[in-house]
């Protein structure tokens, strides 16, 4: 039996009794601002996690992905709320993106862009003219206030910044002769320049090593890139905890089968769980890329998803199968109280494990109620 509940975890897990789950296995928000979604501007409420705490049987698993920037404060709410913190697991993949700036790039950018030339400045005035328009005018139709003098270098003189110089290029009738000049002022990092240009990974490979340094200086830094994410992202943290148990472990155990680790036919599993698709000798960081594979997902997972599933961070089925398959015996039950689109309780039923999923996000609940649907099993929905 697997069900399905749209609504908020912090107060549908008030309904559940004490002791009800063998293990608590989720995805839940990474507190990253992931796309710009509201839902993951900050890590899950303590008072959840102290909710999935007792609802979890003595010597029950919790196993919660997280961001590697994050997983300490993960970690850390998750002692808080008495659970024993075990050796993470990680979930290894190919197909991060880095997104550091180019160094050499951002140095010739400080010691080239200069200031706006007269030459410039005669330009604009005289398509200003010609459009009869004043620069008040302007800053009021572009929402740029107290901008539009330092083009003409009256304080802190500058160029317009690209996406305002596309707005002045519409607006005016602008060509294209200052394009390269504003344009090199700005270093986008890779990923935007992917979604800015639709289908740009061509674009993103061609150019991820294409600069040229300009400056002895520049060159003198040429292929270093500038702060963390210049490292390529190829790994996910997953937390791993108990709840302890009472008692001696084998009565626990006895009594509530929970805390024991599936090693039939593998001696001891690895704590490292690859996608089946990485190679590590691979050394080229494009080869992998497809326009369908971004956001940190294996190209498994876009077969997975359908056309109609566009959550950001969906796991691969199989990933989710072999955390079950580790800690939760058949017959258990499980919880996923940020089931997302619902991949934990598409593998819990393959795994033949009973599941509660909550999403509080409607839009992800319907394309949770969709999959689940196809699977043809007993899914109660509320």
């Amino acid at each position: 039996m697997h069900k399905l509940i749209n609504g908020d975890s912090k107060e549908i897990l008030k309904q559940f009794a004490d002791n009800s789950f063998h293990a608590v296995i989720t995805d839940p928000p990474y507190g990253i601002n992931i796309r710009k979604e509201k839902w993951d501007n900050s890590l899950p409420e303590l008072e959840i996690w102290q909710e999935c705490y007792r609802v979890l049987k003595p010597g029950g698993m919790i196993m919660a992905f997280a961001d590697p920037r994050n997983y300490h404060h993960l970690a850390c709410d998750l002692e808080k709320c008495g659970f024993n913190t075990y050796p993470l697991f990680c979930w290894i993949y190919p197909n991060g993106f880095p997104k550091g700036m180019n160094l050499s790039k951002e140095i010739d950018k400080e010691l080239l862009r200069g200031n706006p030339t007269e030459e410039f400045k005669d330009y604009l005035r005289s398509k200003m003219s010609e459009k009869n328009l004043s620069g008040n005018k302007i800053e009021q139709i572009l929402g740029i206030r107290g901008m539009f003098s330092h083009y003409f270098g009256k304080a802190n003189p500058q160029y317009p910044s690209p996406k305002v110089w596309e707005k002045l290029k519409e607006l005016l009738d602008l060509d294209n002769r200052y394009d390269e000049i504003i344009y090199f002022k700005r270093n986008k990092s890779h990923l935007s320049l992917v979604r800015e240009n639709g289908t740009s990974y061509k674009y993103l490979k061609d150019n991820f090593n294409s600069y040229t340094p300009k400056t002895d200086e520049g060159k003198l830094w040429d292929e270093y890139r500038y702060g963390a994410a210049s490292i390529k992202p190829a790994l996910t943290p997953i937390y791993v905890g108990q709840k302890p148990f009472k008692g001696k472990f084998v009565k626990n155990f006895m009594t509530h089968n929970t805390g024991a680790i599936n090693t039939k036919g593998e001696n001891y599993p690895c704590n490292v769980l690859m996608d089946s698709k990485i190679d590590l000798s691979e050394k080229n960081y494009f080869e992998n890329i497809t326009a369908d594979n971004y956001e940190y997902c294996s190209k498994s997972v876009v077969k997975e998803k359908g056309e109609y599933n566009n959550h950001p961070t969906v796991k691969p089925i199989d990933l989710m199968k072999r955390l079950i398959h580790l800690t939760v015996p058949k017959g258990g039950k499980i919880l996923d109280p940020f089931c997302g689109s619902g991949t934990t309780l598409i593998a819990a039923n393959l795994e033949g494990v009973e599941s509660i999923g909550i999403e509080k996000e409607y839009r992800y609940y319907q394309i949770a109620h969709r999959r689940l649907l196809e699977l043809n099993e007993d899914v109660s929905y509320a």
